[in-house]
């Protein structure tokens, strides 16, 4: 018996929306019946993005293909959401679903059956992957032929599950090519080296996607050398499949070589578990979310490198980080020519930063010990907005003769990654550390008895914060605006009842706890 279908036709995770177009033959265009069955297919686009071969990977139209009883089939091409079909058969139906781009290319497919009812609904769920297959993958890399004298490269490429793969570069006078077209589609973690007489001079690491059929280039330019980070430049287009957003948070661009930068992998875009992996200048140093950039590090220039893959494999990422690591002597004071400063009853305050030190081409300027006395007369207050938006500002040790920290003394130093602040001040101003997003944990000493509004507001890399005061200070409003959700408040053991108690502070009390 045939019947009239309603055929509903839904595509979901899809980025088009378009006119629908309708295709479709077979036994069941016979004899229009009163009664017709429902029949939805949701076709859910499994494919995600990340470093693409040289085509579109988007989804632009869907060939939907149905058998049937008796010999009935359907064809039909569709753009968006929703399709009335009627006249198919009833009974079990195979349907297959192909993907296309924009150039009319297959990139994707999927299949699955359902049995067709009569006068009720009938639906189906059918994913559309990537292509299973071969790709090509083309890469090149380039230096400075001056710069290394016997070049050679290590490297290898791995999949999500499967075998080391070591690439054999064809190497020249200041460059080198690889080519295969027998890579298995999917992720791949790419580790790529140059040495000069077998020595490391550079490495990178990323994330790259091979689809079927396709080919995916990439390239690497090496243009500093010998521990001197460089600028690499990648061209690798993807394909399907939702790329890992993969942040490292907690680094800055420089660090002395005693400092320790704990650094944090953060992905905002995928909920499940990842794995990650860090890497040194190519070399594999440790896995999880998190890493410390330590003091065995030498004097000289670092590429930090994390990748991160869901627990799939369908999902990969990759975040980078340079580093200088410096020799700097905290005790000795910068000099009194990089500051602007007044002088009142014979106190100093620092009111900012001069033009001698804006003219200076050295990366120890960004780490500035205030001093204790100028012209022989204490420094013993920070003037509101002194270092306002000062970006390359890393580390700051405060001399302990400083009372006073004004307003928004430090707002917007966004690489302000460490400050000492020493046993002497009283108070710290309103923003007086807001917007340092590189600020990871600060220490207040036990002399500070206020503490004005939105101090650490905005500070998205705080996770400690350690008060060394018994008794809690005054505590402004919004102190802690946008803070990371796991940031931890940090008393003395004896006072954390009076922390959670207090004015202000109760609104934190959730995060405090004894040192």
């Amino acid at each position: 018996m045939k019947k009239n279908i309603l055929f509903t036709v839904l595509a979901l995770m899809i980025m088009v929306s378009c006119n629908n177009v309708l295709n479709h033959n077979g036994k069941q265009e016979e004899n229009n019946a009163a009664n017709g069955s429902v029949l939805s297919i949701k076709v859910n686009d499994n494919v995600s993005r990340t470093i693409l071969p040289d085509f579109s990977m988007d989804i632009v139209r869907y060939l939907a293909m149905g058998n049937g009883p008796d010999g009935s089939t359907f064809n039909e091409v569709f753009y968006g959401s929703e399709k009335l079909i009627e006249n198919l058969f009833v009974g079990p139906w195979a349907v297959n679903v192909y993907a296309f781009n924009d150039d009319d290319i297959l990139i994707g497919w999927g299949s699955g059956s359902v049995t067709v009812l009569p006068n009720e609904p009938s639906s189906i769920n059918i994913t559309v992957r990537p292509l299973d297959g071969n790709g090509t993958l083309n890469l090149s890399l380039y230096w400075n032929s001056t710069d290394v004298m016997i070049p050679s490269i290590q490297s290898t490429l791995t999949p999500y599950s499967g075998s080391i793969r070591n690439l054999a570069f064809t190497v020249g006078d200041g460059g080198a090519q690889f080519s295969a077209s027998d890579v298995e589609a999917g992720y791949h973690t790419l580790v790529l080296k140059l040495l000069d007489n077998g020595s490391l001079a550079m490495g990178a690491v990323e994330v790259v996607r091979i689809a079927a059929d396709q080919v995916t280039n990439g390239t690497f330019t090496f243009d500093q050398i010998n521990m001197v980070r460089g600028t690499i430049n990648v061209d690798i287009t993807p394909e399907m499949a939702e790329p890992l957003d993969i942040t490292i948070y907690g680094g800055t661009g420089i660090k002395r070589i005693e400092d320790i930068m704990n650094l944090t992998a953060l992905t905002f875009n995928y909920n499940e578990n990842i794995t990650y992996v860090w890497y040194v200048n190519g070399d594999s140093v440790g896995t999880g979310a998190n890493f410390s950039f330590d003091s065995s590090w030498g004097n000289g220039s670092y590429r930090i490198d994390v990748t991160g893959f869901s627990a799939d494999g369908k999902h990969g990422g990759s975040a980078s980080l340079f580093v200088k690591v410096i020799i700097f002597n905290s005790s000795v004071f910068s000099p009194a020519a990089w500051f602007d400063y007044t002088i009142t009853n014979n106190e100093v305050t620092i009111t900012g930063l001069s033009g001698i030190w804006e003219a200076l081409d050295d990366p120890v300027k960004n780490y500035l010990v205030i001093p204790k006395s100028i012209e022989g007369m204490a420094v013993t207050s920070i003037g509101s907005s002194a270092f306002f938006g000062c970006r390359n500002l890393a580390l700051i040790t405060i001399a302990d003769s400083v009372t006073s920290i004004g307003d928004s003394v430090f707002t917007a130093c966004i690489s302000l990654k460490s400050i000492t602040i020493p046993n002497m001040v009283i108070s710290i101003g309103s923003n007086a550390f807001s917007l340092c997003l590189s600020l990871a944990s600060i220490t207040i000493p036990d002399s500070v008895t206020s503490i004005g509004d939105g101090a650490f507001a905005h500070c998205v890399s705080l996770l400690s914060v350690i008060l060394n005061p018994i008794i809690p200070p005054t505590l402004g409003s919004n102190v802690f605006y946008v803070n990371p959700i796991s940031r931890n408040i940090y008393v003395p053991p004896g006072s954390v009842a009076a922390y959670k108690a207090a004015p202000g502070w109760s609104n934190y009390s959730g995060s405090i706890a004894a040192q």
